[in-house]
């Protein structure tokens, strides 16, 4: 039998729609949405997957793919097992296993939708829940990150692509486990899910095919495709008994959905999915839990979503099998296979999204000084509009602060900085903005303004001042103020302090 394992899953659905006697005996003719090149690619990568596996004494006997496409919700290829032979347990849509960090993807679709960013800053520590209802012994939680570190204040970004489970929990408790419970239903999460904040971590036990079918959601930028097996029945003579459609529906917004993906392309790129790197556009995530008894990687690119499941029967642990390794092997394997004949496409920024280069850690925008530039997309609305000119020569207190719309930078003196009176002060905003400068001199016993004036500003934006103190005091401190005002009324103010030697 060819694609047993698919068989087996329209199988139950066809005998209780038609009875044993039409199915086996009456001629049906049933047309199935399975690419028999890709059930083949499937189970290849999925059988030398494991084989590979167990040349590396890893442990795992077990593995599921489901592959479907996002546009239709067609079931392009199913592997429920290694050798159907030898089982005929479909583990694609039979086994129930905790998804573990290939939940978090819910999560912060939640929170993007909820105007979160991904430069949302969110701070790596230890923390501590009382759980209200339990036991004694398990009143106190306290969570942990897979590598039992913690790396303190991080982006949104950065705690999922390296999948790190506080910052996960942490956005879970301010957008709420129900909330995430109802973007995971509308999603395609079929199972009931309780509202426990351990929601982070993957503990409900879900099927591949129903993590396929709701990652299959971002993958078609937010329309939800039912999966679908069958296309179409008829009867031996050619008779149309039923004709199944794709059943397609909005249930997230274009703009969330094309950040999610940025997001997950991120995981591929620099963080726990690597291995899964197909050198065309692609989004995915790595889900392994306690004791290595699961692991995951669930990927997609806008022609196909595949999830890859692999463990044990009966459910034993294997020997440090991770997302990031077996089922990221077998996914690529598969997708590369798949997809050969089909050119790298991607997915197009919706008119809501909004790219901008940040500086981080300030997640500020960034400037032509910015040490840690990095390419960020955003909800039309929630992009930074402030420009990091954080050039501490100290503190926090002596950097130099910007806040407003319009570009503007200090090139000298630096925040902090010591200088010579007299001295210069250098500095760039937008060309035809009109600049005015103020000077505040403060020691202690003194405190009076020194200097207030207008200042040129050239064609390519730029200007600068000499400042000649009457009389110079060394320790002297000076608060220069420079606001940048463009035609339309929008205005920057750069503030910083420096000291008279």
């Amino acid at each position: 039998i060819r694609a047993p394992y698919f068989i087996s899953y329209i199988l139950p659905y066809l005998l209780e729609r038609y009875g044993e006697e039409v199915v086996y005996n009456g001629g049906l003719r049933v047309y199935t949405t399975l690419d028999v090149q890709m059930q083949a690619a499937a189970e290849r990568a999925v059988r030398q997957g494991l084989e590979q596996a167990e040349r590396q004494k890893l442990k795992v006997s077990q593995g599921a793919l489901v592959a479907i496409d996002p546009e239709t919700g067609f079931i392009r290829a199913m592997i429920g097992g290694y050798d159907f032979e030898q089982s005929q347990f479909n583990r694609a849509w039979q086994a129930r296993r905790q998804p573990g960090s290939a939940f978090k993807p819910f999560i912060y679709t939640t929170a993007i939708a909820n105007r979160m960013t991904t430069t949302r800053r969110i701070v790596d520590e230890p923390v501590r829940y009382e759980i209200l209802g339990a036991t004694e012994a398990e009143r106190i939680w306290e969570p942990k990150n897979y590598d039992g570190k913690f790396r303190g204040e991080i982006t949104l970004r950065m705690a999922l692509e390296q999948s790190i489970n506080i910052p996960a929990i942490k956005t879970l408790a301010e957008v709420g486990p129900q909330t995430v419970i109802a973007y995971a239903k509308r999603m395609g999460i079929t199972t009931p899910l309780r509202p426990h904040l351990s929601l982070a971590l993957g503990t409900p036990d879900l099927t591949p095919l129903e993590m396929a079918s709701a990652y299959n959601t971002l993958a078609a930028m937010g329309v939800r495709a039912e999966p679908i097996a069958v296309r179409r029945v008829t009867t031996r003579d050619g008779q149309l008994l039923e004709e199944n459609l794709p059943r397609r529906e909005l249930v997230l917004s274009a703009d969330v959905a094309y950040v999610m993906i940025d997001l997950l392309k991120g995981v591929i790129t620099r963080g726990t999915g690597r291995a899964a790197d197909i050198g065309r556009p692609a989004a995915g995530k790595t889900g392994t839990t306690d004791d290595y008894r699961n692991a995951w990687f669930i990927g997609f690119t806008p022609q196909l979503t595949a999830a890859v499941w692999v463990g044990n029967d009966e459910n034993t642990p294997m020997r440090r099998v991770v997302g990031g390794n077996v089922p990221s092997r077998i996914w690529r394997d598969f997708m590369r296979t798949a997809l050969e004949a089909q050119p790298p496409q991607d997915w197009p920024r919706p008119d809501g999204v909004v790219a901008v280069t940040v500086c981080l850690p300030s997640g500020l925008l960034a400037t032509a000084t910015c040490a840690n530039p990095r390419h960020e997309v955003f909800i039309r609305g929630t992009e930074p509009t402030e420009y990091d000119y954080g050039m501490s020569a100290g503190n926090g207190g002596d950097a130099t602060r910007v806040s407003g719309p319009v570009p503007l930078q200090i090139v000298t003196p630096r925040g902090g900085q010591a200088v010579a009176s007299p001295f210069a002060i250098e500095g760039v905003t937008a060309p035809g903005a009109t600049v005015n400068l103020s000077i505040l001199a403060q020691g202690a016993f003194l405190r009076i303004q020194v200097a207030e004036t207008h200042l040129p500003v050239t064609d390519d934006g730029r200007f600068n001042y000499v400042f000649r103190p009457s009389m110079r005091i060394a320790g002297v401190r000076y608060v220069i103020t420079i606001t940048a005002t463009t035609l339309d009324g929008a205005r920057s103010t750069a503030t910083l302090t420096v000291t008279e030697r």
